[in-house]
Parts: C-alpha cells; structure tokens; sequence
C-alpha cells in the first residue's frame, strides 16, 4: 500500500501542527534542530519544500519518483541547501535524484545524519 499525504495548505498551518523543529527559528531565519531530527519531522520537511516547488502537488505519494513529480535540479539544489541549513547536516543535491522519492530521501538523510 502505498502512502499518501497532502502537503499544508501554507506553512502557518504546518508550523502549528508540525513537531518542534518548525518553532524554532536561528538569527538567519533558517529553522535549525541541535538534535537528529525524526523521520516525521524530514518527512513533513520535504514534504512542505516539495509542495513549494512543485506546482499543482496537492497530494504527494511519499513512494512516488521525484522526477515524475516534477523535481529539477535547481529543485533538488535549493530543498537539499534547506534541509542542510535546517537539520545542520551535510546532504549533496544529487540525493534527491538518487533516493528518487520521499521515504527513500528521509531515509538516506537519515543513515547521513546518524553518520
């Protein structure tokens, strides 16, 4: 089975039901956790980046091909620079495309952080 999950309507109303990370924000802005984050808090991560950059996502299957999704390159750069700013963690581009969906990603940035 497989699953699915629509993205927030707007990031006020993820901010209000999403773990902690989300609350809070370092000086640049950029939303930081001191700890290895969550698979549910990755996920809801991506999730919101994806629905930002993909036009016309309301529901993404967390097993369906990024590229099918419509993910580009410069997609891939600017979510992976996001999780990285996020999470602290030290994540290349080119998983997103390698990974191919969202559980795959959540996973690897996972095995990457517990590195």
């Amino acid at each position: 089975m497989r699953s699915r999950v629509r993205p927030p309507a707007s990031s006020a109303r993820l901010q209000s039901s999403a773990p902690t990370i989300f609350s809070a924000t370092c000086a640049e802005g950029t939303r930081r956790m001191s700890d290895t984050p969550t698979r549910d808090q990755l996920i809801a991560f991506i999730l919101d980046r994806l629905s930002r950059r993909l036009s016309g996502a309301a529901t993404i299957d967390l097993d369906r091909d990024l590229i099918e999704l419509g993910l580009k390159s410069v997609d891939a750069v600017l979510i992976s620079g996001e999780i990285e700013d996020a999470f602290d963690l030290e994540i290349e581009p080119v998983l997103l495309f390698e990974a191919r969906t969202v559980n795959r990603v959540a996973d690897s940035v996972l095995r990457s952080a517990q590195a």
